[in-house]
C-alpha cells in the first residue's frame, strides 16, 4: 500500500527549476536587455529548452525580467516574471547580494505546474585587461503547485556572466550549472544577452 502511495506522490510532484542566467548583471533604470538561454535538463526527466528573457531596469535596486520559452521532453511551454531586488550592489570590494522573487508557469506532461519562490544570490565582478567575469552562487528555493498539491523544492546554481574580448560593450555570455537538492532537477544552461 505504501509503495503505491509513494509512486502516486512521485507522479504528482514534478521537479522544478529556478535558474539564475543573467540576473547578476544588474541594469540601470531605463535600460533594458534581451537574453536567449538554451537549457538542458540532466536529471529527473531529461529534455532541452530555449528561454527568451527580456529585462528592464525599474529603479536603482529593482529589475523586472520576463520569461517565455518552450521545451522538448516532459517540461514544455513556460512563462514567468521575476522581480530582482539588488540589496547590496557589486561595488569596490563589496560583493553584490540580491534576492530575485519569481513566479513561473510550466506545462509538464500536459499538466500545469505553477512555481514561486526566491533565488538568494551572491555575485562579484572581476575586471581583466580585456574580459570581465561575474561569478555567482545562488540557492533557489520555492514551492510548486500542481493537481491541488503544494510541494517545496530547492537547488544550487553556480555560474558566471562574462564579457569576452572583441564582443563589444552590449554583449554578455553566461554559463551555469544547477544541482538538485530537493524536488528539483539538475541542468546545464548558458546563452547570450544583449544590453542597451
Amino acid at each position: 500500500m505504501w509503495k503505491a502511495a509513494m509512486l502516486a506522490l512521485v507522479l504528482i510532484i514534478q521537479p522544478a527549476r529556478a535558474g539564475v542566467f543573467d540576473l547578476p548583471s544588474f541594469i540601470e533604470p531605463g535600460n533594458f536587455s534581451v537574453g536567449l538561454e538554451p537549457e538542458v535538463a540532466i536529471s529527473n526527466g531529461t529534455g532541452a529548452a530555449l528561454n527568451f528573457k527580456p529585462r528592464i531596469g525599474a529603479t536603482d535596486f529593482l529589475n523586472w525580467e520576463g520569461l517565455i520559452g518552450t521545451g522538448a521532453g516532459a517540461r514544455q511551454f513556460r512563462v514567468g516574471l521575476t522581480a530582482d531586488f539588488d540589496w547590496f550592489p557589486d561595488v569596490d570590494n563589496q560583493p553584490g547580494i540580491a534576492t530575485p522573487l519569481f513566479c513561473e508557469y510550466y506545462r509538464v506532461n500536459a499538466d500545469g505546474l505553477l512555481t514561486f519562490g526566491m533565488k538568494p544570490m551572491v555575485y562579484k565582478t572581476f575586471k581583466g585587461l580585456e574580459a570581465n567575469y561575474t561569478p555567482f552562487f545562488s540557492l533557489p528555493f520555492g514551492w510548486g503547485y500542481k493537481n491541488n498539491t503544494l510541494s517545496s523544492f530547492m537547488q544550487i546554481a553556480i555560474g558566471s556572466v562574462f564579457k569576452i574580448p572583441n564582443a563589444g560593450d552590449h554583449w554578455r555570455f553566461t554559463g551555469e550549472v544547477g544541482f538538485n537538492v530537493s524536488n528539483a532537477y539538475s541542468y546545464l544552461s548558458g546563452g547570450v544577452t544583449y544590453y542597451h
